[in-house]
């Protein structure tokens, strides 16, 4: 399947979480039998703008695309690949998720200049050059998060940024490093700045899944 998707074309069908619009281009095979329903292709989004308020603004003409190659049978969805490119961000996962809504995902992301993006997340543009990379494997993962789910792999970031719903202030020159080894985690902390608050030179560890 080739062709173009308006978005609102989208919207007349389905309720989107957040305001889009523009037009996507698609080149996707489907397939559904007996056996299993099966999806592989691209959707290429430069000319789609979308913004999740006091998160994320994407402007049309920043280049954007995903690829996927999953199916689904007896309710459970395998993700053989998943790859979703924003700009200079590059996120890669495969995975199940089962009928249960139990996710099991390995999880790839690398940034090389950070501070290009910040625009993207609502920060300002003179933010200090950094990068980010993580590989993760998360287990036994439910939504919505009621406990934190077995972790393997690593975070590393350097004069990072981001926005969290549970802090009043967004996090700024974050420099940390994560190890995760299934049910304990150890996080370095060189430093993060949130409003007037400066954290440095610590170490936070966590042990336990049910009461961490």
């Amino acid at each position: 399947m080739k062709g173009n998707v308006d978005m609102d074309q989208i919207k007349r069908y389905v309720t989107l979480p957040f305001p889009a619009n523009g037009v996507a281009l698609l080149d996707m095979a489907i397939q559904n039998d007996d056996k299993a329903f099966t999806v592989d292709g691209d959707v290429v989004m430069d000319d789609i703008s979308f913004t999740i308020p006091q998160y994320l603004k994407k402007d049309k003409g920043i280049q954007s695309a995903a690829h996927i190659s999953a199916s689904i049978k007896d309710k459970q969805v395998d993700i053989g690949h998943f790859s979703y490119n924003l700009d200079i961000i590059r996120l890669n996962g495969k995975g199940t998720i089962s009928p249960d809504k139990t996710m099991n995902l390995d999880i790839g992301m690398n940034v090389q200049a950070l501070e290009r993006v910040a625009p993207l997340f609502f920060f300002d543009t003179d933010t200090p050059k950094g990068d980010l990379d993580l590989n993760i494997a998360f287990r036994g993962m439910k939504w919505p998060l009621r406990k934190i789910p077995s972790m393997r792999g690593f975070i590393k970031v350097n004069n990072g940024f981001i926005k969290l719903p549970w802090f009043p202030k967004p996090l700024k020159e974050i420099n940390l490093n994560a190890e995760f080894k299934g049910d304990s985690s150890e996080i370095l902390i060189k430093r993060i700045v949130c409003g007037q608050t400066t954290v440095g030179n610590s170490k936070l560890r966590i042990e336990g899944l049910e009461n961490p």
